[in-house]
């Protein structure tokens, strides 16, 4: 058995508070684009709708940098949620859509 003491709630905490941010940060960046465009206004509801989109994907990419075997505190892991926070929902959704039509098309 190993002598060190289990980790505190706090040091558990810490990788997930790390991906988080950079969650939030992406879907900041995405949100700023929409205003620069025009197609948001900067304070609005919508704005409220990315706290829960940034909290879902870093869930995500931290179950699939785990799956990759990267860890929570690597930097592969905060590159991963911060590529799915910025595609978000609909992002995710088409990647894998059309990975999925290119290796298993529907014409067979």
């Amino acid at each position: 058995m190993s002598d060190q003491p289990p980790p505190t709630f706090v040091e558990m905490l810490i990788p997930g508070a790390w991906l988080a941010l950079v969650a939030g940060l992406a879907r900041l960046l995405h949100h700023h684009r929409l205003v620069s465009l025009g197609q948001r206004r900067l304070l609005s509801w919508s704005l409220m709708w990315e706290l829960p989109t940034a909290a879902l994907c870093a869930v995500l990419g931290a179950g699939a940098a785990e799956w990759l075997g990267a860890g929570l505190t690597s930097p592969l892991a905060a590159a991963l949620v911060g590529v799915l926070s910025l595609l978000g929902p609909r992002g995710i959704e088409t990647t894998l859509a059309r990975i999925l039509d290119h290796y298993y098309p529907e014409d067979r």
